[in-house]
C-alpha cells in the first residue's frame, strides 16, 4: 500500500507494476505459482498402452480372423485444436493410428487408401488400390471424433486482495475442471453399415487441483471408473491419446464379442453389449450344438473332452464341473445361459507368444511371485489357473514349477492329458537336480507310462535321486533291489536303503523294514 498522493494516471502505472510484481509476493502460496519453464513429458505411455498389447493376444487366443482396420481422420468437433493453441493435439489422427497398430495381434492396420493414392501410389507409380490384387481390403472402417471439449466445468477462484485510502488491487486464479469426450464407431466394409453397439463413448475429466501442473483425472464411460494423475500441459493431450487407445480397445472387444475389460487396468466389470451378444447366440443355438459348442470352447480352455459330439455325456459332465470347481461357481449339470457365457469369456489356452491377459499380469511380478501364485491355486485346486501361471515359472527354468506342471500334463489337472509333454518336463527338471522329478521319471520308465518299459533307466533315476539323500527315491531303490528289477536282487542293499528312507520319514520303507524282520 503506497501513502503518497499519485495523479490517476501515475496511480494506475503504480498499480499495474504491483499487480506485476505480485508473482512473488507473500499473498500467493508458492505451490500456486508456476515455474517460467516446464519441460515437456518425453514419454508417450498411457495407462493403456500395454493393454492394447494384451487385446491383441486375446484375439489370437480366441482364434479370430485376420482383421483389417482403416481409420478416418480424427475430426475435431469442438474447433479447440486451432482455435486454442493447441490444448486439443491436432495430430490426434496419428494417435489413433499408433493405437490400432499397438494392438498387434489378428488386427492389421490399412492405410486409407483415398489419402494414399492421391500422395504415395501416383508418386511412386504404383498401381491404385483397385487395381492392386495384393492390397488387402479393410473389413472395419474406424470413425474417432473428439465430440467435446468443456474448458471449465467446474470453476474456484483463489487469491488475496487489499484496499487502502488511495486505492487497492486484487488477484485472483482459478481452478478448473475440464472434460474431453471421444466417440469413436465402427463402419462394416463394403456394406457400409455401422456395427451396432460396438461404438466406445468416454470421457476424461482433467482438475487442476494445485495450478503447479498436475492434473487429476477420471475417466467416464461405460462400466469404467479410473482415477490417476498426469503432469502438465501435456496432460490434454495425453488425455485424448488414452481415450483413443481405450475406444480401439472397448470398440473392437465389442464387435469381435471379446472379454476386452481384462485388459484394462480400470478392472472394470463385464461389458454389458458384449454379453448381450454372448446371451442372443446362446438363445439362437438348440440344445445339442448348444452342448458341442460347449464341448468345443471347454478342449480349449484345458478340460479333457474326446470329441464335441453334442451328447451331454460323463465325461462331458465332469469337465463341467471342474470348470465350475475352479471358478467357484455353483454346481449345476446343465448348460445354462449364465454357465455358457463364463466359458464363453474365460480366454482359451495358447501356447502363442503373444500376452493373454494373465501373462499380461505376469509381465509385472518376478520368479518367486509366479510361483507363489501358481501354488495358491494349486492349494485351492484351481488347476486351469494354476497351469499357466506354473507355465510362466518353468519358461524362467524354475526346476519345481517344471516337475509341477509336468505333473500336471501326467495326470491331465487343468490341462489335456501328454505324457510326452510330462516327461519332458520331468527331464528338465531332474537335469536342475530336482530330487522329485527324478523319482517321478523313474516311475514313468520302471511302469512304461507313456512310453516303453526301461526298468535299467528306472533303477538309474531312482539312483540319482537316492544318493541325493530323497527318501522316496531311496524306497523305490530299494524296492527294485528287493525284486530284481533292473537290477540283480541283493536283500542287503534293498535293507540298507529301505533304512535310509525310513530315517528319513518315509512310511512305506518303514513297513518294508518291519515285513522284512518277520
Amino acid at each position: 500500500m503506497l501513502n503518497v498522493y499519485l495523479t490517476p494516471i501515475l496511480r494506475y502505472s503504480v498499480f499495474l507494476v504491483v499487480m506485476i510484481s505480485l508473482g512473488a509476493c507473500s499473498l500467493i502460496p508458492d505451490s500456486w505459482v508456476k515455474p517460467a519453464e516446464s519441460t515437456p513429458p518425453e514419454t508417450t505411455r498411457t495407462e493403456f498402452t500395454q493393454g492394447l498389447r494384451c487385446f491383441g493376444g486375446l484375439t489370437k487366443a480366441y482364434g479370430v480372423s485376420l482383421l483389417y482396420v482403416s481409420s478416418s481422420d480424427v475430426e475435431d468437433a469442438t474447433g479447440i485444436a486451432g482455435a486454442s493453441g493447441g490444448e486439443i493435439p491436432a495430430q490426434a489422427t496419428s494417435m489413433l493410428q499408433s493405437a490400432i497398430v499397438g494392438v498387434g495381434g489378428k488386427v492389421v492396420y490399412v492405410a486409407n487408401y483415398p489419402v494414399l493414392s492421391a500422395n504415395l501410389f501416383k508418386v511412386h507409380g504404383l498401381p491404385l488400390p483397385k487395381d492392386n490384387k495384393q492390397a488387402p481390403s479393410p473389413k472395419i472402417y474406424m470413425d474417432a471424433t473428439i465430440s467435446a471439449y468443456d474448458r471449465a466445468i467446474l470453476n474456484d477462484r483463489v487469491g488475496g486482495s487489499e484496499d487502502g485510502e488511495d486505492g487497492g488491487f486484487s488477484v485472483s486464479r482459478d481452478l478448473t475442471s475440464s472434460m474431453i469426450t471421444v466417440d469413436i464407431n465402427l463402419l462394416q466394409l463394403p456394406s457400409m453399415i455401422m456395427a451396432q453397439r460396438a461404438q466406445a463413448v468416454n470421457s476424461i475429466e482433467l482438475k487442476d487441483t494445485r495450478l503447479d501442473g498436475d492434473f487429476d483425472v477420471t475417466v467416464f464411460g461405460v462400466g469404467i471408473d479410473f482415477d490417476a494423475s498426469i503432469k502438465g500441459l501435456a496432460a490434454r493431450h495425453e488425455a485424448v491419446r488414452s481415450l483413443l487407445e481405450l475406444g480401439v480397445i472397448q470398440s473392437l472387444g465389442r464387435y469381435l464379442t471379446l472379454p476386452w475389460w481384462d485388459c484394462s487396468p480400470l478392472h472394470s466389470k463385464r461389458d454389458p453389449v458384449v454379453v448381450e451378444n454372448l446371451q442372443n447366440f446362446y438363445r439362437s443355438l438348440d440344445d445339442p450344438n448348444r452342448v458341442a459348442r460347449i464341448q468345443t470352447e471347454l478342449s480349449k480352455r484345458g478340460y479333457p473332452i474326446a470329441e464335441a459330439n453334442g451328447e451331454l455325456d460323463k465325461i462331458t459332465i465332469e469337465a463341467i464341473q471342474r470348470f465350475q470347481l475352479d471358478r467357484e461357481l455353483p454346481w449345476e449339470p446343465q448348460i445354462t445361459e449364465e454357465f455358457f457365457i463364463t466359458v464363453m469369456l474365460t480366454p482359451p489356452l495358447t501356447d502363442a507368444t503373444a500376452p493373454t491377459p494373465i501373462s499380461f499380469m505376469m509381465e509385472t511380478l518376478d520368479l518367486k511371485e509366479l510361483v507363489d501364485q501358481a501354488n495358491r491355486y494349486y492349494q485351492e485346486e484351481n488347476y486351469s489357473t494354476a497351469s499357466s501361471w506354473y507355465r510362466q515359472a518353468a519358461e524362467q527354468g524354475d526346476a519345481a514349477s517344471q516337475r509341477r506342471l509336468g505333473f500336471m500334463y501326467q495326470q491331465g489337472l487343468g490341462v489335456n492329458t501328454d505324457l510326452a509333454r510330462a516327461k519332458e518336463l520331468f527331464q528338465k527338471a531332474a537335469d536342475q537336480g530336482d530330487t522329485q522329478a527324478m523319482v517321478l521319471l523313474g516311475l514313468m520308465f520302471e511302469t512304461g507310462h507313456g512310453m516303453p518299459e526301461e526298468p535299467g533307466t528306472a533303477f538309474n533315476w531312482y539312483t540319482r535321486a537316492a544318493e541325493r539323500d530323497h527318501p522316496e527315491g531311496q524306497y523305490h531303490l530299494g524296492r527294485l533291489y528287493e525284486e530284481g528289477i533292473g537290477v540283480f536282487a541283493n536283500l542287503e542293499e534293498a535293507i540298507e536303503w529301505y533304512r535310509k528312507a525310513a530315517e528319513g520319514g518315509d512310511s512305506k520303507a518303514q513297513e518294508a523294514l518291519e515285513r522284512l524282520d518277520k
